[in-house]
């Protein structure tokens, strides 16, 4: 039978209960008992072993009730936290510190600009430097496969040809029509203009510029030319009369009155030798001119020629016969004289007529022909314009369609040429071979790039970020960004390598706050902020955390205590000093600049006087606890709603100015000395 010792938290040595051993592992009797002993014993066994487990469980609540009496006895005990801070002067920096990443200043990225999807025929490997000489050689990056792409730019240049011949055919054919239109326009100006000329060279360019101008009618005036020459035939007509008369008289051998002479031509008062006077008051005949004038001159003159041989062949026939009576001239001479005389009197009259006809039909009739001729010139030349437009319209219309459809097929051309061309990607820049989709969840970034693997349109292939200019982008909680300014030193320290020490600058701030995270927590706000990296970049890559100390200024010689000191009591800034007598006094104190350390004060404390980090704390811990579990869990209420939680109670003061348990920038602080470390003025001096 075994046994089995246990020891209560409280250090007394527990009951030592016997532990019953099952049946089949007891030793066999010596001996055969009798049947009444053995049935005894058979009995006595098997209420021991159903006592069994009811022992143990008497023994396991009697050791726990005795736990928790002890438990519960010496957590009533009472700490006290006493430690203190040394107030001293010491220069103060202000350094906004803050984590970030590392990331490219340059970075390409290699989109597939294939319509579609493509299939990855080649790529380069992932992880390839490509350098300058890479980028001048034209180093290729990624392939695609283009089979589908040639065959449809195959068909396309096809299509391209007849769109071209047939724009061309057209573009020509329009230059024809307005070459064509454009001589048939000519022509009609040029027989305007002839008709024009005609018109002046018949009847003048004064007539024709009245009779265009519609001041002057052609017809009224041949109408007035012609009764003028009507009038002066009266005259002749009269003239002749006599002149026959007279040589009537001498054939009967009548003598004339010696005071009555024979007519002579030009003598009349009728206008002789064939002019008449065309300037009489109220008409408009002198402005004839022209051929028609011309013409009606020559018609004049032969009138005024006619009649004075008319007058001749008179005198000569009254002259004959006076001679044939005295015997000079015969009979047949007078008779001669006599014929000559009805000729000249018949060519006279013809000449009368002649003037007339051409006055009262010709003049007008040419003129009228002239005058029409040149209005439907301009006519015409009118209607060559609007059918030379009308043709070139229709002409122009079909070079605008086949010229639309050329460039149509041109621009699928260059397109198909364009694809063609993209599914060859060549190295453009230097920078680090990343593919787009290693990193992160693949599931959301589809399929992982490789040879046989298919991308989209836009989708991105490869990141090639510049390795040899990185920079550091952090963000800048709103609390300290007014303080980071462009061209800040700062110190930068590389998780990946911690030894090794890197400076650098701001180079710009946000102007407005990131709000990719505020889904989280609306009420934080961050400023992106970039800075420079400088010294020893060699193995640094992208996306590698960095920390971030930015330089804001430093404060020569100032009073100063621990951030851990300061509390709001009231609404007032306070610390509690601590005499040395052991007394405490709660001192109100003016605070200036501070880091995530110490914090200046400007009044309230002198140098050598002693603070405690923390306020004095007389608490069991049972309450501690009990405040702790309730903290936490309005911590984690807080949490659910969005706002950041506050530190647990005991370790950081909830009323501390600043973010609680946040440093710059609304990340965590550094962590600060519990209460139960005790912090020599020494060691406060320099972390300070």
């Amino acid at each position: 039978m075994s046994t089995h010792r246990r020891t209560a938290l409280n250090g007394e040595q527990a009951a030592e209960p016997l532990a019953m051993v099952p049946a089949d592992l007891e030793s066999p009797p010596a001996a055969e008992p009798a049947e009444d002993d053995s049935a005894e014993f058979a009995h006595t066994a098997q209420r021991r072993r159903r006592s069994w487990p009811i022992l143990l469980l008497l023994l396991v609540v009697a050791a726990g009730g005795a736990t928790v009496w002890w438990w519960r006895t010496h957590r009533e005990t009472v700490k006290v936290v006493r430690a203190t801070y040394t107030v001293q002067r010491a220069d103060l920096p202000i350094v906004v510190r803050d984590s970030g990443s590392l990331d490219a200043l340059r970075s390409e990225i290699i989109k597939s600009k294939v319509e579609g999807q493509a299939t990855i025929i080649s790529i380069v490997p992932e992880g390839t430097i490509i350098t300058e000489e890479d980028v001048k050689a034209g180093k290729l990056l990624v392939e695609l496969d283009s089979s589908d792409i040639s065959e449809k730019l195959t068909q396309q240049e096809v299509i391209f040809a007849s769109a071209e011949a047939a724009y061309k055919q057209a573009k020509e054919a329009f230059d024809i029509e307005r070459s064509a239109g454009e001589s048939k326009v000519t022509v009609g100006e040029l027989n305007v203009k002839f008709g024009r000329m005609d018109l002046e060279a018949y009847i003048g360019q004064t007539l024709a510029d009245d009779a265009l101008a519609g001041r002057i009618d052609l017809n009224k005036l041949a109408m007035q030319l012609y009764e003028e020459a009507t009038a002066h035939r009266g005259s002749v007509e009269a003239e002749l009369a006599t002149a026959i008369t007279e040589v009537a008289r001498a054939l009967k051998e009548e003598k004339p009155p010696a005071d009555r002479p024979l007519p002579k031509a030009g003598k009349t008062d009728a206008p002789g030798k064939g002019e008449a006077d065309v300037s009489q008051p109220g008409t408009q005949t002198h402005l004839l001119g022209g051929t028609a004038l011309q013409k009606k001159r020559k018609l004049e003159a032969d009138i005024g020629l006619a009649f004075e041989e008319f007058k001749r062949a008179a005198d000569k026939v009254a002259s004959y016969a006076g001679l044939k009576r005295l015997g000079i001239k015969s009979s047949q001479q007078l008779e001669a004289e006599q014929l000559a005389l009805m000729r000249g009197q018949i060519t006279l009259e013809q000449a009368l007529t002649a003037r007339e006809l051409f006055l009262r039909y010709d003049l007008p009739k040419e003129a009228e022909k002239l005058l029409s001729g040149y209005s439907e010139s301009q006519k015409e030349l009118k209607r060559i314009q609007a059918r030379a437009r009308s043709f070139l319209s229709g002409t122009e219309a079909e070079v605008k369609s086949t010229k639309a459809k050329f460039d149509l097929q041109q621009d699928r051309l260059a397109k198909l040429k364009a694809q063609l061309a993209y599914c060859t990607m060549k190295a453009t820049c230097p920078g680090l071979v990343v593919y787009a989709t290693s990193g992160g969840d693949r599931h959301w970034r589809g399929n992982p790039i490789d040879v046989g693997g298919t991308v989209y349109e836009r989708q991105e292939i490869i990141k090639m970020p510049d390795v040899s200019a990185l920079v550091v982008k952090t963000r800048v909680h709103e609390s300290v960004v007014d303080k980071v300014k462009v061209d800040l030193p700062a110190r930068i320290r590389v998780d990946a390598f911690r030894n090794r020490k890197l400076t650098g600058k701001v180079l710009k701030v946000a102007i407005l706050p990131n709000t990719s995270s505020s889904w989280l927590n609306p009420d934080l706000k961050e400023y992106d902020t970039q800075l420079s990296l400088e010294g020893d970049t060699s193995g640094l890559k992208p996306g590698m955390s960095a920390e971030v100390e930015i330089d804001v200024k430093a404060l020569k010689n100032v009073l100063q205590v621990p951030v851990q000191a300061v509390a709001n009591q009231n609404g007032n800034t306070v610390v509690h000093v601590l005499h040395g007598d052991g007394s405490e006094e709660v001192r109100q104190v003016t605070l200036g600049e501070s880091n995530e350390d110490v914090v200046e004060v400007h009044s309230g404390l002198k140098v050598g006087e002693h603070v405690l980090l923390e306020a004095p704390q007389t608490v069991s811990v049972k309450d501690e606890d009990e405040k702790n579990k309730k903290k936490l869990k309005e911590d984690e209420e807080e949490t659910n709603s969005g706002a950041p939680p506050a530190p647990p109670s005991g370790r950081q003061p909830a009323d501390r100015p600043g973010p609680p348990g946040k440093g710059p920038g609304g990340k965590p602080g550094r962590e600060r000395p519990k209460p139960s470390e005790s912090t020599t003025p020494d060691a406060s001096s320099k972390r300070g």
